[in-house]
């Protein structure tokens, strides 16, 4: 039986490549070869093999890791993808909508005609975006 895991022993680590915790299958600690270290959960799904981050190492600490390898495990024993699942997560923590190109400018304009001193320049600004910009790039 392999030893388990403990903090200093992972915080010493100086050699890369991946080191599987006992405790939880699939879980590894991958040390880059510039020595930062990442948690990363292993699985195999319709035959083919693939890793999910769980976190640097120590923000992320071996106890939050085994958790979540844990979850990963439990959701691919229901038949949930642990990568699908986790862009849910993330697109989740994303703003929920951000404004177009189109959206922005003509907003901009509206909340800054009133420090120009001639009313044809918001029309020219208008003419100019509405003719030349946003048909190239308003819905972006």
């Amino acid at each position: 039986m392999r030893k388990s895991f403990d903090f200093q022993s992972l915080k010493n680590l100086q050699t890369p490549g991946r080191y599987t915790d006992p405790s939880v299958k699939g879980l590894h600690l991958w040390v880059k070869p510039c020595l930062k270290k990442y948690w990363i959960y292993r699985y195999t799904l319709a035959g083919k093999r693939h890793n999910v981050s769980l976190g640097a190492f120590p923000s992320t600490s071996l106890k939050d890791a085994r958790i979540k390898a844990q979850k990963a495990l439990v959701g691919l024993a229901e038949g949930a993808d642990p990568r699908r699942t986790r862009r849910v997560a993330v697109k989740a923590l994303r703003p929920v909508s951000t404004p177009t190109f189109e959206e922005f400018a003509t907003a901009w304009i509206h909340n800054n005609q009133s420090a120009w001193t001639n009313d044809k320049h918001a029309h020219q600004w208008r003419y100019t975006l509405r003719d030349f910009a946003f048909p190239v790039f308003g819905k972006k």
